[in-house]
């Protein structure tokens, strides 16, 4: 593959802006969260047979029992086995994976649907999202599971295109890696599945249904292993826990108010905790958690629509504070400690516009968010560009829509937007340059002729 100039200097200048999170990684070394050691407990527990990924010298909490998945623990116990336990390592590993994931998403769509004039504006957008980089440098498996992602979507365009029984063997192959990863994947499961039987139908093929079950079938089995273990069917503990101390307390704290959210989460906790067994407190959980949402359901609809839109914009404030070291986990959980979020409850826009300016990085913040915002109005003129191929914005739609609804009331965690960053980023681009083409430019020529 030959590559121009210009993309030499973009791949140059996209490594060395790696080595620079790296290099950050390697002096601050604030590269774990507390996801990052459940990975590594559930490492130490595998090697004696436990599938577990609490401590295992502290009582048995029940939610660390099916909490993560196993893809990215034998990811790091692989490169620990290979080249020891030093974890900056994994980080080095993490940052290439990184920047092929940034080349592929180009390269693919520059080869397939003639994007080329403008890809500075997918460079400058990836480089304008820090958590990119930052979650690259960290022991999380949010890169990996970007890859897979990524790799997923290539070959359902490429299906789409030569209805090839290869490229829908590769898709399932990518999503039950995906699926090995994080479990916000297995619902896309089911639509793949519903997928291949369209396919199957239309095309008369019975491969596609064979590819697009087993994904389905492998999930359904890992729901019924996590039955055996705990007595309740379910494909992951967090459901039921994000459910409750996410969804619920932050729709809560939009409506009361954070002290009262605080009380009406400890209360709904207590009640969970008096529940005889894992699976009547898995059970309790989201009961509560779905009588709430019918309570409520004009309300916590809107608020879940918003908090799926702030999804597009959200810069990361506080995984960048962490990373840098400006602010601690210990004083994140402090809810003594004033915030944004706190200051504009109590205060009104003028004490939340205080205390941000108070922020010593308030200015970078802003430009992200800025950035942010340009990036999501190139992606929706994208998505109503009738010049682009309707399967192509379809699909990227379905896509984006899925992770944006799904995180919802989280979104004010980067690192949910990272599976589809690469999309919604080279879309947004070819956005921009379908407004120039066809917009702008003429423009700006008639102008020309009118006032030479």
């Amino acid at each position: 593959m030959k590559l121009l100039a210009s993309e030499k200097r973009w791949l140059i200048l996209i490594t060395c802006y790696h080595a620079l999170w790296f290099l950050g990684a390697a002096c601050w070394r604030h590269i774990y969260n507390g996801d990052s050691y459940e990975y590594f407990y559930l490492a130490q527990n595998l090697r004696h047979g436990f599938y577990y990924s609490g401590n295992p010298a502290l009582p048995i909490k029940d939610i660390e029992v099916s909490l993560r998945m196993p893809f990215y623990t034998y990811f790091l116990s692989f490169i620990h086995l290979v080249f020891g336990s030093n974890n900056l390592i994994v980080l080095a590993f993490q940052n290439i994976l990184s920047i092929l994931n940034c080349w592929l998403v180009y390269h693919f769509f520059k080869s397939f649907f003639q994007f080329k004039k403008y890809g500075w504006i997918y460079w400058i957008l990836i480089m304008a999202y820090p958590a990119q980089c930052l979650f690259a440098n960290m022991i999380v498996p949010d890169i990996v599971l970007q890859l897979f992602l990524l790799l997923y979507v290539k070959n359902l365009l490429l299906y789409e295109k030569a209805k090839s029984e290869k490229h829908f063997w590769l898709m399932s192959l990518y999503l039950i890696l995906a699926m090995a990863v994080k479990p916000i994947v297995y619902p896309l499961i089911i639509l793949h599945c519903i997928y291949s039987i369209w396919q199957m139908l239309r095309l008369r093929k019975g491969q596609l249904f064979l590819a697009g079950i087993i994904p389905l079938l492998l999930i359904l089995s890992f729901g019924f292993w996590n039955r055996e273990r705990t007595g309740v069917y379910h494909i992951s503990s967090v459901q039921p826990h994000n459910l409750i101390d996410y969804n619920i307390y932050n729709f809560h704290a939009s409506k009361y108010g954070t002290e009262e959210a605080n009380k009406m989460n400890l209360k709904s906790n207590t009640l969970i905790n008096q529940e005889p067994s894992y699976a009547a407190r898995y059970a309790k959980a989201e009961a509560l958690a779905k009588d709430t949402i019918k309570a409520n359901l004009a309300s916590y609809s809107f608020f879940h629509l918003v908090k799926s839109l702030r999804y597009f914009i959200e810069p990361g404030k506080v995984e960048l504070d962490l990373f840098t070291g400006y602010n601690t986990y210990f004083k994140l959980k402090d809810s003594s400690r004033s915030n944004f979020s706190k200051s504009l409850e109590h205060t009104g826009i003028s004490g939340a516009w205080q205390y941000f300016l108070s922020y010593p990085y308030w200015p970078f913040i802003l430009l992200i968010a800025l950035i942010n915002c340009l990036r999501f109005l190139g992606f929706l003129y994208f998505l109503f560009d009738r010049k682009k191929s309707f399967t192509l914005r379809l699909i990227i739609f379905l896509f984006v829509g899925y992770f944006a609804v799904i995180t919802g009331p989280v979104s004010n965690y980067t690192r949910y937007f990272l599976p589809v960053l690469l999309f919604v980023s080279v879309c947004s681009a070819m956005g921009y340059g379908a407004l120039w083409e066809q917009w702008l430019k003429p423009k700006l020529k008639n102008l020309h002729r009118e006032h030479p």
